[in-house]
């Protein structure tokens, strides 16, 4: 973690690292896609469950993961102040999309639910995350990182006996990937050159497949936990007693690390035909939602009642990731994303 980032770096080497970057998004929202429509299938599967299980062990630590390695340019931009821009973004983003989902759920899918602002609907926990890291992270960066690193682990593990933290602002979600974020900012392109070295990435490899030979025979960690939004109170099919529970979090964070770190290994650093739509991962985050709700309400698992029709939805997944990711449907985000706070209030300013 202590490896500094060389400033001599070539153009080509520049455009590797950015290659590299959205390939790893471009793939990990693949999956993010994919384990959500096989999802009302898992339980008719055992395949399709262990896929499912194995998917969201990592998926989502490892997208928090990059956005933590991208907050660098945050921070240098500050200058360890919060820069009020960014949060501001999330926010929008987060209220946008968190109205749409609900009034798509009331009007279309004519459900009975009350719009909320703190309890983020469908997935929405991703933004309201995000938002809080960059009000914290400028002062969390000026603490001693070793002691950030080891703190933020213990506090996503303890925050497992709060029974008031798995609704309001997903706070529990938000601190058991926190440590993800923080260690993504700590880390450089050094570290992912590492990665793809035979000696680090051939131990990754013979880990993973032990691991998800273990995990197809024993489900070690119970379903809630890998979901990250129940506290240990909880938690279904547990087999420890609760003043053990921790340690299944613990198996999450391992589970997640190994997983995470053997796939980033894998990833092509070269330019190719999907890299540009890795540069489009969150309106495909939030635009398959929609899609996966409706599917939800309207069973369209039902038609997949076959392994071979199962297989045949996960190439449906991928084919909608490739739809979502092109650029059309990117022009709400790039709009929100272009609204200023600055200038709004010099207006207010002005009108005052």
């Amino acid at each position: 973690m202590d490896v500094v980032l060389n400033n001599k770096e070539n153009s080509n080497e520049r455009k590797e690292r950015i290659y590299y970057f959205d390939n790893c998004k471009f793939i990990l929202i693949l999956l993010v896609v994919l384990a959500h429509a096989i999802s009302p299938l898992k339980s008719k599967y055992d395949f399709l469950y262990n896929i499912w299980y194995i998917i969201n062990m990592f998926h989502m630590p490892a997208l928090i993961f990059i956005s933590g390695y991208f907050s660098k340019k945050y921070i240098e931009k500050c200058n360890q102040k919060i820069d009020i821009q960014k949060p501001f973004t999330y926010f929008l983003l987060y209220a946008a999309c968190q109205i749409s989902v609900s009034l798509f759920e009331i009007f279309v899918l004519k459900q009975d639910i009350k719009i909320s602002f703190h309890a983020a609907r469908s997935s929405l926990w991703f933004l309201q995350g995000l938002m809080i890291y960059y009000i914290v992270l400028p002062y969390v960066v000026r603490i001693n990182k070793k002691l950030v690193i080891i703190f933020s682990f213990v506090f996503g593990i303890l925050i497992g006996y709060d029974e008031a933290s798995g609704t309001f602002l997903n706070i529990m979600r938000g601190f058991v990937h926190f440590p993800f974020f923080i260690i993504g900012y700590y880390l450089n392109s050094n570290f992912f050159a590492l990665l793809r070295k035979n000696r680090i990435r051939i131990p990754l490899i013979i880990t993973s497949i032990l691991f998800i030979i273990l995990i197809c025979n024993i489900k070690i960690l119970p379903e809630r936990i890998i979901v990250c939004s129940y506290n240990y109170y909880n938690l279904k099919n547990m087999e420890l007693p609760i003043y053990l529970a921790w340690l299944y979090r613990i198996g999450f964070y391992i589970f997640a690390i190994i997983f995470g770190l053997t796939l980033m290994s894998l990833i092509p650093t070269q330019k190719n035909i999907f890299s540009i739509l890795g540069t489009r991962t969150l309106q495909v985050y939030i635009l398959h939602r929609f899609l996966y709700l409706a599917e939800l309400e309207y069973n369209w698992e039902q038609y997949f009642d076959s392994p071979k029709r199962a297989i045949l939805l996960m190439g449906i997944a991928v084919i909608l990731t490739i739809i979502l990711s092109q650029k059309i449907f990117s022009y709400p985000f790039t709009f929100i994303q272009k609204i200023k706070i600055n200038k709004l209030l010099k207006k207010e300013e002005e009108n005052a």
